[in-house]
Parts: structure tokens; sequence; C-alpha cells
């Protein structure tokens, strides 16, 4: 997805003009807002299917960075 300026719609701008932010949400995402609060994001498929592939890589053990080691020794030992 290119970086483009980001796009805010109002729930209630959503339903009216779906299909413009629709087409919008195919270059950048759309955060929808409600009661001025963001609440949902509307993006394209292929960057949901690029999120989720990203989200269930695989990392080799020896890849992981040595600060994360205290936090993944405390989870083998059942510690948060």
């Amino acid at each position: 997805m290119t970086k483009q300026s980001a796009v805010t719609a109002t729930a209630a701008d959503m339903v009216r003009r779906f299909s413009y932010f629709n087409d919008v949400a195919l270059s950048r995402p759309v955060t929808i807002t409600k009661n001025g609060r963001a609440r949902t994001m509307l993006i394209s498929a292929d960057e949901y299917k690029r999120l989720k592939k990203r989200n269930q890589s695989a990392v080799m053990a020896a890849d992981i960075p040595d600060a994360f080691l205290p936090q993944l020794e405390a989870l083998a030992r059942g510690k948060k």
C-alpha cells in the first residue's frame, strides 16, 4: 500500500458514501470514527492478506533479539 495521507470518515458518512470510501481503501486505509473516536479501519483485501501473512511468519530462534530473552524465559517458566 502506498504511503499517502490518512483518510478519516464518520460512520454516518461511511454509510452515505460507502462506494467512494471503498475505492479509497484500495490505495490507503480509511479510519472510521464513531462519536469522535477511531473505531474500525477499512483496508484493501491485498493489504489484509499482507498483514495476515506477516503476522503468521516464523522466526528462527537464533534471530530473536537478546532483549526478548528474559521475557521468553519467564513465559517458559509460566510467568508473565
